[in-house]
């Protein structure tokens, strides 16, 4: 951390005004917490961040601003500091976490947490990763890992793909959409069958709804 655990500065990033001033009341009203910023888009919390006279421990982050991922602008950020992220969600499932964890987040949580727990995850200074609501060991969240570690995988390129053959593109009109040749298209499409272990596009289209690649 930058500073005592004493002094914390946080940030806080999320598209809805009222989450931001109920969070920095909360925060402004703990000894020790001190809010540094308040911001309604990623890149007015990249701009923030990217100045290195502004000092940050911990910032608090919507997993889905308005046109921007959180998770995108977690991995960019990275490059300003050492500081805890923690994700914050008003709907927080098996996939939502482990997406979380498999990326770094420090914690993933849901918005109706109660005040104190979030109050000592963020002063937890050996915190590695937490959420809330906790998960349990099943089938199905050892599935959801497994396709969490898979996407994973996927290059950027791949995941382009997936999400215009979800939508239904024919490969003709998608390869010269992409300025692809029909051969190129087929093998990504090849790799991303073979990375998420599937044999068809309705298995893509399912896999690619359950774990929200497409609205």
């Amino acid at each position: 951390m930058n500073q005592s655990i004493t002094n914390l500065n946080i940030v806080i990033c999320d598209d809805h005004q009222v989450v931001l001033e109920g969070l920095n009341q909360i925060l402004s009203n703990e000894e020790g917490l001190n809010p540094k910023g308040l911001f309604n888009s990623g890149a007015n919390l990249i701009q923030f961040l990217s100045d290195k006279k502004n000092l940050v421990d911990v910032v608090i982050m919507d997993a889905q601003l308005k046109n921007e991922s959180g998770f995108e602008i977690a991995k960019e950020i990275r490059k300003y500091g050492k500081f805890k992220i923690i994700m914050f969600s008003s709907f927080v499932d098996s996939y939502l976490i482990l997406k979380a964890k498999h990326a770094g987040i420090n914690a993933c949580i849901s918005k109706d947490i109660d005040s104190q727990q979030l109050i000592q995850i963020i002063k937890n200074e050996s915190l590695v990763f937490c959420s809330y609501p906790e998960i349990e060991s099943n089938t199905d969240t050892i599935k959801c890992e497994e396709i969490v570690s898979a996407i994973g995988l996927l290059t950027k390129r791949e995941l382009e793909l997936m999400r215009e053959l979800v939508s239904g593109n024919v490969s003709k009109e998608l390869a010269n959409k992409l300025n692809i040749s029909i051969y190129t298209l087929e093998t990504h499409k090849k790799n991303i069958f073979r990375k998420l272990e599937i044999n068809s596009i309705g298995e893509l289209i399912n896999i690619a709804h359950k774990y929200r690649i497409v609205a």
